[in-house]
């Protein structure tokens, strides 16, 4: 576990960090994907090292502006972050790094998977009409790239030691995203797989499926056949 950790920043798919660089880029401010499956949430990427402590109290906690806004499906606007009750540890990550206000706008993915752009600014009322409308637009570009990657056919079943490797992976995947334990991140994938009604290896391959570019490279070194 400790070696496919270790190449996770490398490993989380590309495609994921250039969405929320791009956001980032476009509206100022800090950026931050989440995604929930069946009430398993995910910090699947940040802008930067604020977004990133944030999406991870929320994620671990599971209360914060993105999950309320994907129950929801709809935008969640936190004017004033210092001012506002409910989700004390969010709000306490988000002072502590310096953000004043904040905008989470979700999307439909697929049946019980949404996900959510949430936007961080050190300025208090930074997010008009206009900037959530342009943060909908990002979003609905997300939700329909990891929609079909999730149409992607899943890797056949090929045997118990198969599927423990996918599971190892994607623990390791949840560790890294959302900062939690091994623990946590097996409850994590427990709750969706209940809540999907599918085995645990169907819900590994679809966090793999969703957040990893090639989740072959995920397996651990040493069961990694010679000369590969």
């Amino acid at each position: 576990m400790q070696d496919v950790v270790a190449h996770l920043h490398e490993r989380v798919s590309p495609y994921l960090r250039e969405r929320v660089g791009a956001v980032a880029r476009d509206l100022g401010g800090s950026a931050g994907i989440t995604i929930q499956q069946q009430g398993a949430v995910v910090r699947a990427a940040s802008s930067d090292e604020r977004a990133a402590r944030c999406g991870q109290v929320e994620a671990r906690l599971g209360a914060g502006p993105s999950i309320a806004a994907m129950e929801q499906l709809h935008p969640v606007v936190v004017p004033r972050v210092a001012e506002g009750d409910g989700w004390a540890a969010w709000r306490a990550c988000a002072t502590e790094v310096g953000f004043a206000s904040a905008a989470a706008v979700p999307a439909p993915v697929a049946r019980g998977i949404s996900v959510a752009l949430t936007l961080c600014s050190a300025a208090p009322d930074a997010w008009d009409p206009l900037a959530l409308a342009e943060a909908r637009r990002h979003v609905r570009l997300l939700a329909a790239e990891i929609a079909a990657r999730l149409a992607r056919p899943g890797e056949p079943p090929r045997g118990a030691l198969e599927a423990c490797l996918r599971l190892d992976r994607a623990i390791g995947v949840l560790m890294h995203c959302n900062g939690c334990t091994a623990q946590d991140a097996q409850t994590a994938l427990l709750r969706a797989s209940t809540a999907d009604h599918v085995d645990l290896d169907q819900a590994a391959s679809t966090v793999l499926r969703a957040l990893t570019e090639d989740d072959s490279s995920f397996r651990p070194r040493a069961l990694v056949a010679p000369g590969r």
